[in-house]
């Protein structure tokens, strides 16, 4: 699973208790809800077993080595409000069970080698304010459903290879919406 990590000894060894791993939080209860590995120099793979921490709200392994794919496991964590999984080198699709996730107010997908289209799930997360899926090699249309988002500030989807018109539900993203990223594609109209 997570190899090679610089500071592996601090917060992965058996005999060291969760709570003090260096880039996690617990809650009152002792349950994980926060893991914060930026910049931490991760190499490996996102284990499945990710899921069963159902009390997380923060997760973000922001510019590491991971590669493989995006587990689909992590839509078991209904209490997240953040997933920044950018600037990695992961494959395969955004899974659908990203849109179980309707806590999430910030979801950074960007900088990966992620590939096929857009789940329309994700349209279902109506308290998001950020979603970066940028720098990607994503195709297909934009999925109407991110017409409901209407908490977005910001979205990129920019340096895909996605195609067909911009939805006319985006109309309705305007009252929030301060930047909007979609060049570099093959949209139409």
């Amino acid at each position: 699973f997570l190899e090679n990590h610089s500071t592996a000894s601090d917060w992965m060894q058996s005999s060291t208790h969760h709570c003090d791993w260096r880039p996690t939080r617990c809650d009152t209860s002792s349950r994980v809800d926060y893991m914060d590995m930026k910049d931490a120099g991760v190499v490996g793979t996102l284990p499945t077993e990710f899921g069963i921490l159902n009390h997380l709200i923060h997760l973000t392994f922001e510019n590491n080595n991971l590669g493989g794919i995006i587990p689909s496991e992590l839509g078991r964590l209904t209490l997240l409000t953040t997933l920044n999984l950018s600037k990695n080198s992961l494959s395969g699709n955004v899974p659908t069970e990203l849109g179980h996730l309707t806590k999430l107010t910030l979801l950074d997908l960007d900088n990966n080698q992620l590939s096929g289209q857009i789940p329309n799930e994700i349209g279902a997360l109506s308290l998001m304010v950020y979603c970066s899926l940028f720098e990607n090699i994503l195709w297909g249309t934009i999925p109407k459903s991110f017409g409901s988002l209407t908490a977005l500030t910001r979205l990129r989807l920019d340096n895909n290879i996605m195609d067909g018109p911009i939805p006319t539900e985006f109309g309705r993203l305007s009252s929030q919406l301060q930047k909007l990223y979609l060049y570099d594609n093959y949209l139409t109209g």
